[in-house]
């Protein structure tokens, strides 16, 4: 049985991800600085949508209807007037919040408790991803050979590679230190 106050904490939770999956949606629309050709009008049909097309889908298909059908149920079920219409989703979760004591003394109170829980938990995955175990952890810079050592490839593979891919390096005394960032990893175990 889920209390008001674990609620509560559950809903501050989701609220806050909502919040930041859609300011991050939004300021992914606003065009690149002016110092830059990167937010100038693309040319020819290689245009980009000004956002990520599987975030606004997320949002738009699982997240917004999830949220909003429980309010909707507790709109109807309850009598609860004062919906959100036309705000964040931030906002809706925020009025679940108020109306948390009112929803989980429904019938269908723990269903929507878990479901929303389940989402906090969903969100907070997307939001903080944990980090690929496959990638070694090498720096930011690395030589070839700490990447060929760390990927089990030979060291004048993972020049050609380099090379051939235009990987961004420095050259510092002598020593060519690679962007490991720009290094896609595959491993001479997986083949």
């Amino acid at each position: 049985m889920t209390t008001p106050d674990e609620f509560r904490t559950t809903l501050q939770h989701l609220a806050e991800y909502c919040a930041l999956i859609e300011q991050d949606l939004q300021d992914s629309a606003y065009p690149a600085a002016a110092s830059s050709n990167a937010g100038a009008r693309p040319i020819g049909p290689k245009g980009k949508p000004p956002c990520s097309i599987v975030d606004l889908d997320y949002i738009i298909e699982d997240v917004a209807p999830r949220i909003k059908g429980w309010c909707f149920n507790l709109q109807e079920s309850a009598h609860v007037t004062g919906l959100p219409v036309n705000r964040p989703l931030n906002v809706w979760v925020a009025w679940l919040s108020r109306h948390r004591v009112t929803l989980l003394d429904q019938d269908w109170g723990e269903d929507a408790a878990d479901e929303l829980r389940t989402l906090t938990r969903e969100l907070h995955d997307r939001l903080h991803p944990k980090p690929d175990t496959k990638r070694p952890d090498v720096g930011e810079f690395a030589t070839a050979e700490e990447i060929a050592h760390a990927t089990g490839r030979s060291v004048a593979s993972v020049r050609k590679w380099c090379q051939r891919h235009d990987v961004e390096h420095w050259d510092i005394g002598g020593v060519r230190q690679y962007r490991t960032s720009q290094v896609r990893y595959t491993y001479a175990s997986d083949q």
